[in-house]
């Protein structure tokens, strides 16, 4: 393991330390693929400290959310909301439903975090870093900015995205816009305005071929 210490490239942050922790989370795979060049016990180690501390920090949210927001991001998405368009009552409910996935992180939680980041080698955590650049950059930039779900919303899109066979996040709109091209092109071959329509339309058929 790398013995380095303090690189501000490491150094974490409530904010850095959620991001990774959401990244860990909705990409397992990525994070199997990185410290798959480790030894067992090694790997064991990080992968068993991330889930664990993710746990440990989403049981201080109010909603024991696993969708961490940090204070200062909690601040700044209330600040948007009192300033949109939203009506009184709209606006209320989603600063509650914020608050209640702010992280409630302890100076030990941070150094704690940062002990095992210090212990990830030099060339792994370097591959990741630009990693973290790369989706820093994508979150600010007005052109890639995330779309924001509720929890229950992504459950049900990540269903939807396995049951697809999407491998990423992106090939999944343009799954679903083959498959709604598909559908169209039944629906006007059997010459119906939608896919029930469709369906009433191949079982009347099924009937009739198999009366014959």
């Amino acid at each position: 393991m790398s013995s380095m210490r303090g690189r501000p490239a490491r150094q974490m942050s409530e904010d850095k330390i959620i991001n990774i922790l959401e990244d860990v989370y909705l990409n397992k795979e990525y994070f199997e693929k990185l410290f798959s060049v480790l030894e067992y016990e090694e790997r064991k180690l990080f992968t068993d400290f991330f889930e664990n501390f993710h746990e440990k920090i989403a049981e201080t949210t109010v909603k024991k959310s696993k969708f961490l927001i940090s204070s200062s991001e909690a601040e700044s998405r209330i600040m948007e909301l009192k300033g949109s368009n939203l009506n009184e009552s709209e606006i209320k409910k989603r600063i509650k439903d914020v608050e209640a996935k702010v992280a409630d992180f302890e100076d030990e939680d941070i150094n704690e975090f940062q002990s095992v980041i210090n212990k990830i080698p030099d060339q792994l955590w370097k591959r990741y870093n630009n990693r973290l650049r790369q989706q820093s950059y994508k979150k600010n930039n007005r052109w890639s900015r995330q779309i924001e779900f509720s929890e229950d919303a992504y459950l049900d899109l990540k269903i939807l995205k396995d049951s697809l066979n999407a491998k990423t996040w992106n090939d999944l709109p343009l799954q679903l816009k083959r498959d709604y091209l598909q559908i169209e092109n039944i629906c006007a071959a059997l010459r119906v305005d939608n896919l029930d329509e469709a369906l009433l339309k191949i079982k009347e058929n099924k009937l009739l071929m198999s009366n014959k």
